[in-house]
């Protein structure tokens, strides 16, 4: 058996010489050879070693710099036969400890166990040491702004996916593979390219290679990933985009713009996810330096103290450097000078010529993120229009240090301030900042976990825009769709979360945890922008394995902190306390934002409606609460997916707020259901009361329904009565006695104190009367709801509910894409008439109203709706030939303006143009 404790000692040793200062040390090797012949295979000792690497990688590779940890020993096998065999121990990534294995024969280290492409493999037995190992200065320097080398990324990204599938029985053999785009001059230069940006020479193109790692010599790479996930187990496509910060400090020159540019146009004609990982200096700065070695200056009077006139170059600098600069000739004491007028370079991507570039990509980004789905990763800092390319992507997940998103510097803003504000840039665009203002969407601690989030996220995603969602397999097994919902929210605030999601707890009896069970499936729900808008909660998560997006409300109070601003003395953090079930402006906005960004990502989507309404105080006014409410409506009508709004046990919705989630906003993908507890109307009952049934009306219901009253009152009365009789036959003698003064006082008192007595319950009756009229029966008659669904029965509802939805719109949309004239309600029409010829109108007509029998129907119907797509196109085209011979009688202008409105791509033009060749 092999000991650990020479490599403890060999770890201890390290470290006290390190002392403090461990970063001065680098490049360290540590070494272990075992002299004596060991009885033992390779497996075991690779075994040994991987056991080493569990318990020690991250002191030895992180802590102390370690390059490679080697064992060397001499096995001797059953036949007594002996070999030399090493084992070595590498982490370039940080994250991901790779072991090669060799023999010695001949002198030389051959790689063995199923591995190759080894450092050493095929090297002298007696290789020196390398001190400077491939891609170190690239590491290095990714080091420094805390991220890792960009080509690590891909191990990180296999790392991850792994992760993803373990403990899986179908875990594939491969789980992530890769093709790298490149930039190639195109054979057809494309018409549009970066104006004036000095690539007006060369158009470029994409092509897909699989060259060795690290020979980009631009400071952007981008590459075409494949996952296996266990959604899409045959692979899935994404691109990636990504700087890199060992080549110029990973800024933006017009090249890096073209390959940003066309990598995101390829992710977007695919259809597919773009991944962009930010590490940047923003727009590159430069010099012509051939002109900085040249350049002479003309004083002020020859005065040096009275500074530069202006720049100019000698005749024979001139000669050299007329293509970098625009000049005027004068004449000087009878000497020629080339007075510099402009200074253009021999260089390109020295100024304004990136910053042009960099508006090209944030154009295409907006676009991008309206096509496919886009998330960014700050893995670095991001300055500039890498800070803007986050934004316009939307989806950000950030790293908790280091990662800063940025468009000055602090040491910039300090300079500018006059004096030191600002002690980092974490300070201007860390965590603490874009989490809680909703820039950042999610936070990680490291580049792996970064990757890991990126994975998770996607898995939410269908393949492409347009496509159907893929469903886990597993899901009805791990968490059946039909199971009950046993967390029930309480009459007052709660952890919305525990709605969503289930919650655990300790049993009083045993203290063993009980799990209640949410609505969606366990451990599927992934919150994001949780620092900001507390009020309001939204993310993703799976129904039966289904992706659905979620939009919840929180019930409890939350604290919103404003913090401070150093730049500004007088300035102070500020704690606000908000109620829960409001919609505040940053709460309005989140809720808009969030619902943009499922629809792009083709998600149906769940709201857990439980508002009372806005806030509608001065400085909630002020900060454009309305136009942030009126930004949920806007998202709303663009919405074109399902949309399920759901009143839960105990919700309430009142006023503008059911306006801003009302299904007519978009009637035909919107529908509302409510929990047989849930309320709805346009006022709190007790507003209501204080307006519509008000204390006289209490006090009349009383008097018509409390007989205690009515006797008193009824006794009062009789003796007002018999007042005025006695006022007018005073002087009969047979009037009976009547009640006194005295005792009429008293009748009123009594009345007084009964009705005091009453009031409260009647008080409360008149709420419930109020109450009744917000009743979910009374919203199913009005047609406002489509259904009421029990909270306990809710999930296997609005699994097939929503499926169903989603089953039909995929179905509309293949025939709306084919007539685009059509709206919503009529691909529904002609639906239901294919859905009649293909012989199923009796059974469809018993099905209709069962979710599960018409999802299975409908995904059958698809092959004729395929069938019917070229009928429709050329119903699409008849009519629009018919509307433009209306309004142009020309044969020619005819055919011009058909062909306009049709919209036709350049393929589908030269197919056309080579048919009306064939038939001349």
């Amino acid at each position: 058996a092999i000991s650990e404790s020479p490599v403890l000692r060999i770890i201890s040793a390290l470290e006290i010489a390190m002392g403090d200062e461990p970063n001065k040390y680098r490049n360290n090797n540590v070494g272990l050879l075992i002299p004596a012949p060991l009885k033992a295979d390779r497996a075991g000792i690779v075994e040994f070693v991987r056991q080493i690497m569990l318990r020690h990688a991250q002191r030895m590779f992180s802590h102390l710099n370690i390059q490679a940890f080697e064992l060397s020993c001499t096995l001797v096998g059953a036949d007594q036969q002996t070999e030399k065999f090493l084992v070595v121990a590498t982490n370039p990534s940080g994250f991901f400890v790779e072991l090669t294995h060799y023999i010695q024969a001949d002198g030389k280290f051959k790689q063995v166990g199923g591995t190759s492409g080894g450092a050493l493999d095929g090297k002298p037995s007696n290789h020196p040491y390398q001190i400077v190992t491939e891609f170190q200065r690239q590491r290095e320097a990714a080091k420094r702004v805390g991220t890792v080398y960009v080509y690590d990324f891909l191990i990180l990204f296999e790392v991850a996916m792994r992760k993803v599938w373990a403990g899986r029985a179908d875990e594939p053999k491969e789980v992530f593979r890769f093709k790298e785009l490149i930039l190639a001059p195109a054979k057809t230069p494309p018409k549009h390219i970066v104006t004036g940006s000095g690539v007006s020479a060369e158009k470029w193109t994409l092509v897909e290679t699989k060259r060795p790692i690290g020979q980009n010599k631009i400071a952007m790479v981008a590459f075409q990933l494949t996952l296996m996930t266990p959604e899409y187990p045959q692979g899935r496509d994404v691109i990636l985009i990504a700087n890199d910060i060992a080549i110029q400090a990973g800024s933006f020159g017009v090249l890096e713009d073209v390959l940003f540019n066309l990598a995101s146009q390829r992710s977007r004609t695919l259809g597919i996810p773009r991944f962009y990982f930010s590490v940047n200096s923003g727009a590159r700065i430069g010099l012509a330096k051939e002109v900085m070695s040249k350049f002479r200056v003309a004083w002020n009077q020859n005065d040096v103290s009275r500074g530069p006139a202006y720049l100019y170059l000698s005749p024979n600098d001139y000669k050299e450097l007329k293509d970098s600069v625009t000049v005027d000739r004068v004449e000087v004491n009878g000497k020629t000078q080339y007075r510099i007028r402009d200074i253009i370079g021999k260089k390109n991507g020295l100024g304004v010529e990136n910053l042009s570039g960099s508006g090209l990509i944030a154009g295409e980004t907006s676009k991008a993120y309206d096509d496919v789905f886009t998330l960014t990763y700050c893995c670095g800092r991001s300055v500039g229009i890498g800070a803007y390319l986050a934004r316009l992507g939307q989806r950000v997940v950030q790293k908790s240090a280091g990662a800063p998103i940025l468009l000055t510097g602090h040491f910039a803003l300090n300079k500018l301030l006059g004096r030191r504000v600002y002690t980092s840039n974490d300070q201007l665009g860390g965590i603490d900042v874009m989490h809680n203002n909703g820039v950042t969407h999610l936070v990680c601690q490291d580049d792996l976990e970064g990757v890991a989030q990126c994975i998770e996220w996607l898995s939410y995603v269908p393949e492409s825009r347009g496509k159907p969602f893929a469903i886990d397999s597993r899901a009805h097994v791990q968490d059946p769709i039909d199971r009950k919902v046993t967390y029930v929210p309480p009459s007052g605030p709660y952890d919305t979360i525990c709605l969503i999601a289930g919650e655990t707890k300790p049993d009083s009896k045993d203290g063993k945890a009980s799990w209640s069970s949410g609505f969606f499936d366990k451990g599927s729900f992934m919150e994001l922008m949780s620092n900001w808008a507390k009020t309001v909660i939204c993310g993703r998560a799976r129904l039966g394995g289904m992706p659905v997006g979620v939009i919840a409300v929180t019930t409890k109070m939350v604290e919103q902190t404003n913090p401070a601003d150093p730049a500004a003395p007088d300035s102070k953090e500020i704690v606000h306390n908000k109620a829960g079930q409001v919609w505040y402006p940053d709460s309005a906005f989140k809720t808009a934002q969030a619902i943009r960004d499922m629809d792009s990502e083709d998600l149906p989507l769940v709201i857990f409606a439980n508002w009372r309404g806005f806030s509608g105080g001065m400085r909630d006014m002020f900060d454009e609460v309305l136009k942030f409410g009126s930004y949920i409506v806007d998202a709303l009508v663009a919405y074109k997916n399902p949309v399920s709004v759901y009143l839960p046990p105990h919700a309430t919705l009142r006023g503008g707020a059911w306006v801003v989630v009302d299904s007519q906003i978009n009637p035909f993908f919107m529908r509302m259901y409510s929990d047989p507890r849930a309320r709805g109307g346009i006022l709190e009952v007790e507003a209501t009361c204080g307006i519509k049934f008000r204390r006289k009306d209490e006090l009349k219901t009383a008097y018509r329904l409390d007989t205690p009253l009515q006797d008193l009152k009824e006794k009062l009365d009789s003796a007002e009565s018999s007042d005025e009789v006695k006022e007018k036959s005073a002087e009969d003698e047979k009037i009976p006695t009547v009640a006194s003064p005295s005792s009429k006082q008293e009748l009123l008192n009594q009345i007084r104190d009964r009705e005091q007595k009453v009031l409260p319950s009647f008080h409360q009756a008149a709420a419930m009367f109020v109450d009744l009229h917000d009743t979910p029966g009374r919203m199913l008659s009005k047609g406002v709801i489509e259904d009421i669904v029990g909270w306990e029965s809710s999930r296997k509802y609005f699994y097939w509910n929503i499926r169903r939805r989603m089953t039909m719109v995929r179905l509309m949309k293949m025939i709306k894409n084919a007539n685009p004239k059509l709206d919503w309600f009529d691909c529904e029409s002609r639906l239901k008439d294919l859905l009649k010829e293909t012989g199923n109108s009796e059974m469809v007509e018993k099905a209709w109203s069962n979710d599960e029998k018409m999802c299975e129907i409908l995904t059958s119907l698809e092959p004729a709706v395929r069938k019917a797509v070229p009928k429709i196109e050329v119903e699409y085209i008849a009519q629009k030939a018919k509307d433009q011979m209306t309004r142009s009688r020309d044969k020619v202008e005819w055919l011009g303006g058909l062909l306009k409105e049709l919209k036709l791509s350049k393929q589908d033009m030269a197919r056309l143009k080579t048919w009306v060749d064939t038939r001349r």
